[in-house]
């Protein structure tokens, strides 16, 4: 399955579970809503929320990842409920 592929995979599974694109430079996204990414054929645009609106859906800038680039795609755990 291709990088693509896996992404629009998740992105349309439901429930939606958050996930982290990791790419060859070593940086990461999350992705924690399905509408904080879009898929093209060779690229992903992120979405990086707006850390001052937690809670909204206002986003501060986008980040644009070539496919090539993404050396993983993998889940983001779920926090643990203190106890």
């Amino acid at each position: 399955m291709s990088v693509r592929e896996q992404i629009l995979e998740r992105l349309r599974h439901k429930p939606f579970q958050p996930f982290r694109l990791v790419v060859s430079n070593g940086h990461s996204h999350e992705i924690r809503h399905p509408d904080m990414a879009w898929v093209s054929p060779y690229y992903i645009l992120v979405a990086i929320p707006d850390p001052k609106l937690e809670g909204s859906s206002a986003i501060s800038d986008t980040v644009m990842v070539s496919m090539i680039h993404v050396a993983e795609v993998e889940p983001i755990a779920k926090k643990s409920k203190p106890k």
